[in-house]
């Protein structure tokens, strides 16, 4: 089970002027350092968004990287609960107690919960990630390696961000709205993403007064190294199986779990996204 390293984030008594918009870093920040939030800004590019090309199935997610039999989404539910949870079978987390900080609510039902990518997979692909390997993409989307890479909140309020920018769309809970643009500068600046021109004007509006004080830890760069190449590759079962054809949930499951590496959800046996497939069939938590 992965243990997912912290991120600092306080205000000091300094004043720091929001950054400019630029194109490329001046001088790389040391990992781990604590600096203020601007000044890491100043170091993620601006660039115009690549808008073609997208097909979340080019994000391999929700897989097992440390053969303990939790996927990602099952790990973040673990780490992310405030009470320690059950589980139906295997690694399926069945309850525990998620605060979603996005809109202050509070679930104790995994169906409730989304976990969020932070940056949204077609914002990092219009950012920098259509020029990146397979391993690369599938390194992002299951990564464990930072607190604030993904985030365990309220499924509607998740779908209602979809896959906008800090400029179309910011949490709920309006006092929320400095701690949602650091952190996603800190996620931009670990994966070497952009920003485009609309973005960073939205960013720079919030990243002043006491936002601009913000300290953040540097985080390691990201890339393909943080998830181990994939083995063997099941051939593509293409969508051929539908609920009905399962006895159970639990074969369902494991059919989905073995599938979903590799090709996403080819068959849409999860509809609502939550890493739980046939949810209408005998034994679905």
């Amino acid at each position: 089970m992965r243990s997912r390293h912290a991120l600092a984030l306080f205000s000091l008594p300094l004043f720091v002027i929001s950054s400019l918009a630029i194109t490329s870093p001046a001088v790389a920040a040391e990992t781990s350092a604590q600096i203020p939030v601007t000044e890491l800004f100043a170091e993620v590019g601006t660039a115009s968004p690549v808008t073609s090309g997208y097909s979340r199935d080019l994000f391999t997610h929700w897989i097992d990287a440390d053969g303990d039999g939790c996927d990602t989404r099952q790990e973040v539910l673990i780490e992310e609960s405030l009470v320690p949870v059950t589980f139906s079978s295997g690694c399926t987390v069945s309850s525990g107690e998620w605060y979603s900080w996005y809109d202050g609510a509070t679930w104790t039902a995994p169906s409730d919960v989304d976990v969020d990518h932070f940056v949204p997979l077609s914002e990092a692909w219009q950012s920098g990630a259509h020029a990146w390997s397979a391993d690369q993409r599938r390194a992002f989307a299951n990564d464990l390696g930072l607190a604030v890479g993904l985030e365990a909140v309220t499924d509607n309020v998740n779908q209602s961000k979809g896959d906008r920018d800090p400029g179309a769309w910011l949490p709920p809970l309006a006092d929320q709205s400095c701690r949602y643009v650091a952190e996603w500068v800190v996620v931009k600046y670990r994966w070497a993403l952009t920003v485009d021109i609309d973005e960073r004007a939205a960013m720079d509006d919030i990243l002043v007064g006491a936002c601009a004080n913000t300290i953040v830890t540097v985080p390691a760069r990201g890339g393909s190294e943080d998830i181990a190449p994939e083995g063997d590759v099941p051939a593509n079962p293409q969508d051929s199986r539908n609920c009905t054809d399962f006895a159970s949930w639990r074969e369902a499951q494991d059919w989905f779990e073995f599938y979903f590496p590799h090709y996403g959800d080819v068959a849409r046996l999860d509809s609502n996204g939550d890493g739980i497939a046939c949810e209408s069939l005998p034994g679905a938590p």
